[in-house]
C-alpha cells in the first residue's frame, strides 16, 4: 500500500498537472512543449526517487511515506505552474 499511495498518487497528480499545462494555448511559444518535456523527464525521475525513499526506510508508516512522497512530488508541478505564471506575466 505504501508504494501505491506513495508513487501512484503522486504520479496521477503530476500527469494531470502536466497535461493541463501542456494544453494551455501559448501562441507559438515553446512553453507547452517545455512543460511537456519537463513532465516526460520529471515524472519517472520522481517515481524512481519516491520508490527509493520508500524502499530505504521500510519501518516508517504509510502516512509518513505518502506525505513525504507527496511533498517531493509537488516540486515538478510547482515548477510547471511557475513557468506558466512567468509566461503569463512577461508574455515571452
Amino acid at each position: 500500500m505504501k508504494y501505491w499511495l506513495g508513487i501512484g498518487l503522486v504520479f496521477v497528480m503530476q500527469v494531470i498537472v502536466t497535461y493541463v499545462t501542456a494544453i494551455i494555448p501559448t501562441n507559438g511559444s515553446f512553453l507547452g512543449l517545455g512543460n511537456m518535456l519537463l513532465g516526460v523527464m520529471g515524472i519517472p525521475i520522481t517515481a524512481l526517487g519516491n520508490w527509493a525513499l520508500i524502499k530505504s526506510k521500510p519501518e516508517k508508516s504509510t502516512a509518513q511515506h505518502v506525505i513525504r512522497s507527496f511533498f517531493i512530488g509537488l516540486l515538478l508541478p510547482a515548477a510547471q505552474v511557475g513557468i506558466v505564471i512567468l509566461w503569463k506575466v512577461t508574455g515571452i
